[in-house]
């Protein structure tokens, strides 16, 4: 049930989240970054809110002066937010598994001290 409840984010999502995360890790304002690229101050903005895609040679550039791959802003764990959102079953199946550990263990414990 979980998998049909799940939502896939569209390659769109992933570019502006990936975006987002490696403009922060360099320290960029959207507009020092959207100024590196020669462009207008609110370039990366429109970006990131989802209003326009940039065209693949301006992919590059961005890449370029985030110091990265581009093809790191089209990957579903190139991120993050990304990686989190993509392992996401994985992750609560590992966290089931070590809740149900302990529980196991406390009600053996409890068990055990009542039963002597």
């Amino acid at each position: 049930m979980l998998h049909s409840l799940q939502m896939k984010q569209s390659l769109k999502d992933i570019f502006i989240q990936n975006l987002k995360y490696y403009r922060n890790q360099k320290g960029f304002s959207q507009e020092k970054l959207s100024n590196l690229l020669n462009k207008g101050f609110n370039y990366i903005n429109t970006i990131e809110c989802g209003k326009s895609m940039p065209p693949i040679d301006m992919v590059e550039q961005i890449a370029s002066a985030l110091e990265v791959d581009p093809a790191v802003l089209f990957k579903a764990d190139g991120c993050p937010v990304n990686t989190i959102f993509y392992n996401k079953d994985t992750f609560i199946r590992q966290i089931s598994a070590a809740l149900n550990e302990q529980v196991r263990l406390c009600v053996e414990n409890v068990l055990k001290s009542q039963l002597r």
